[in-house]
C-alpha cells in the first residue's frame, strides 16, 4: 500500500507541474507585442497590448512611457482631446523621475498641446540638459511617433538623433 501512495503522490506532482507549464506557455508577452505594434505604427494594437502590460505591472515606468507614445496615435498632441492629453500626462508623470525620455515626452506633449512653441523660441539650459540625457533610441522613437516639428522639444530631440551623443 505504501508503494501505491508514493506512486500517487509522484503522479500528482507531475500533473501539477504539467499544469504550471501549460499556464506558462499560455502567458503572453504583451509588452513585446506592444513594442512590435508600435514599431509598425499599429497604434490600436500597441495600445491594447501595452494596456495589458500596464495592467499586469502597474508601476512599470517603461510601460507607461511606451503606452503614452501609443496613445498619441502618431498624431500631434494638440490634435487630441483635453481628456486624452491629461491621461497621457498623468501616466508620464509616474515615470519622469526614472526615465528622461518620459520627462521629455511630457514636456513635448504640454508644449504642443498648448501650442507654447509659438510664444517663444527661448530654450532653457535645463531642457537642453534633459534632452542630452535621453538615449538616442528613445529620442528617435519620440520623433518618429510624435510629428510636432515646430516644437522646441521635438527639434532638440531631432538634433540629438543627428548628433548621436
Amino acid at each position: 500500500m505504501s508503494k501505491f501512495e508514493i506512486h500517487d503522490q509522484h503522479a500528482e506532482k507531475i500533473y501539477q507541474a504539467d499544469i504550471i507549464n501549460v499556464h506558462e506557455a499560455q502567458r503572453v508577452d504583451h509588452f513585446g507585442l506592444g513594442l512590435k505594434s508600435l514599431a509598425a505604427h499599429d497604434y490600436a494594437s500597441a495600445r491594447r497590448q501595452l494596456s495589458a502590460a500596464a495592467e499586469a505591472d502597474p508601476g512599470n515606468h517603461i510601460v507607461s512611457y511606451y503606452l503614452s507614445l501609443a496613445q498619441l496615435d502618431g498624431r500631434r498632441p494638440h490634435m487630441h482631446s483635453g481628456a486624452t492629453v491629461e491621461q497621457i500626462q498623468r501616466r508620464l508623470n509616474t515615470a519622469v523621475d526614472r526615465l528622461p525620455a518620459a520627462k521629455a515626452l511630457l514636456i513635448l506633449v504640454a508644449e504642443d498641446y498648448q501650442l507654447a512653441w509659438r510664444a517663444s523660441e527661448y530654450i532653457p539650459a535645463e531642457l537642453i540638459d534633459l534632452i542630452r540625457s535621453v538615449p538616442v533610441q528613445q529620442a528617435l522613437e519620440i520623433v518618429e511617433h510624435v510629428p510636432a516639428e515646430e516644437s522646441r522639444v521635438w527639434r532638440l530631440l531631432s538634433a540629438r538623433i543627428k548628433g548621436g551623443d
